[in-house]
């Protein structure tokens, strides 16, 4: 009984799946799905390298107000990292990339 009723289960699991209309969700070439993604990728990678800036502004000011040297050293490291990281990104837009 119970065999027949997962056999019965899946069967109609199938048909339902095959009545379903399927769409394709792609661009209509190559080219423009490669492009929105590459636009995608350079907007995150500015994003991150935009909020580790504020992060090492944050931690620069906080070692500042408790004279704390290794904090100062981390939050420079950030601010460092994350303008590397914004600018790549704004670089490679000027490029064309």
């Amino acid at each position: 009984m119970k065999r027949n009723l997962k056999k019965i289960y899946w069967t109609m699991a199938a048909v339902v799946m095959g009545l379903l209309p399927t769409t394709a969700l792609a661009a209509p070439d190559a080219v423009t799905a490669i492009d929105n993604l590459k636009n995608l990728m350079l907007s995150i990678l500015s994003g991150v390298g935009v909020i580790l800036v504020i992060w090492g502004v944050v931690q620069v000011a906080m070692g500042f107000k408790s004279q704390d040297g290794t904090q100062k050293a981390h939050g420079v490291m950030f601010l460092a990292g994350g303008a590397l990281i914004a600018g790549v990104g704004a670089v490679l837009t000027a490029l064309g990339f």
